[in-house]
This record gives C-alpha cells, sequence and structure tokens, in this order.
C-alpha cells in the first residue's frame, strides 16, 4: 500500500481513536494512533489491553494497518475498561523530525528507548545532546547503573523510540 494512503487510513483511526494493528518492518504493534504527521506516528501502544507507554515511528516503517474483528473486540475492552483516558494524557510533542523529538526527551530527562533497525538493538537511556542528525544519550547498564561515555546514533538508524512504558516507569526508579 502507498505512503499515502496509509497516512490517510493511520489519520482516521487516530480521528476515532480505534484499536488497531500496524505491521511494521521488524514488528507488529497493537495500539491507538495519536498524533500523526507525513512523516512520523505517535501511538499508545497496548499488550494485553493495558496500555503500555507511548511510541514514536516514522511512517516510512509502516507497512500494513488493519482494522480486524479482533481490533474491533479488543477496542470495546480498552474503551469499556476506561483506559483511553490514555489518550488525553500523551505529552504534547512536536513530531516533525528527529531533532524536535529528542530535543523535547533532552528537556525532560525522561528514560526513553531508541529501537536500531540496523543493528537489531535497543538502547535506554537519556538524551544528552541532540544536532541536526544525531542523537546523544548517556545509557545505563542492565544492572542500573549509569555509563561513563555517551551512545550516539544517526538518525536515519533510528527505528522507534518509546516511553512511558511499563519498563521505563519501574526501571527508572532503581537508576544508581
Amino acid at each position: 500500500m502507498d505512503k499515502e494512503k496509509l497516512y490517510s487510513i493511520l489519520v482516521q483511526h487516530a480521528i476515532e481513536e480505534n484499536y488497531i494493528e500496524v505491521r511494521m518492518e521488524r514488528e507488529i504493534l497493537n495500539c491507538i494512533p495519536i498524533i500523526i504527521n507525513n512523516d512520523m506516528a505517535m501511538i499508545l501502544r497496548f499488550f494485553d489491553f493495558m496500555p503500555d507507554g507511548y511510541t514514536i515511528i516514522p511512517m516510512s516503517q509502516v507497512l500494513e494497518i488493519k482494522y480486524s474483528e479482533s481490533c474491533k473486540f479488543f477496542e470495546n475492552i480498552v474503551k469499556n475498561e476506561g483506559i483511553t483516558s490514555f489518550l488525553s494524557g500523551a505529552p504534547e510533542i512536536e513530531i516533525i523530525s528527529w531533532e524536535k523529538v529528542f530535543s523535547f526527551f533532552k528537556k525532560t530527562k525522561e528514560i526513553v528507548i531508541a529501537e536500531i533497525g540496523k543493528e537489531d538493538s535497543i538502547n535506554i537511556g537519556r538524551v544528552v545532546k541532540v544536532t541536526k542528525e544525531n542523537l546523544f544519550m548517556q545509557c545505563f547498564s542492565p544492572v542500573g547503573i549509569w555509563d561513563e561515555m555517551e551512545w550516539a546514533e544517526p538518525f536515519i538508524n533510528i527505528t522507534s523510540i518509546t516511553f512511558r512504558n511499563h519498563y521505563t516507569n519501574i526501571f527508572s526508579k532503581y537508576l544508581q
């Protein structure tokens, strides 16, 4: 499906607050879209009917959008459980470029998960510097100790950023 069609479908689902499946190059996201533009989308992710943070993805990574009968059933569950209140609690992030997105997180000092598609890896930590083409993060070890060196990655390699999910909310309390 062409990108223009995917964009218009995603916009419509955001307006209607539909629970959908977004198939990406590396994964399938169960979500409700929140903010969409031609280049990026911010979604509220779900895991077992519970919200699991927000993810920002480049539209270039979106391959397919499904609104199946199971999606409609799950949508009914999350709406009846009142979980869609998380939609109005989403931060107002200008998602026009990775530079703007990461500048927001540099300012807020939130813990984020940056997925690096070409390496099939993730980095977790705080954004410490943003340039026109690169992200610099201070990451931490699996035992919660902050790395001494910054990690740098060109924006072109970043396939998503996730924040305010179960993992970052819990782990950030125990960093040393």
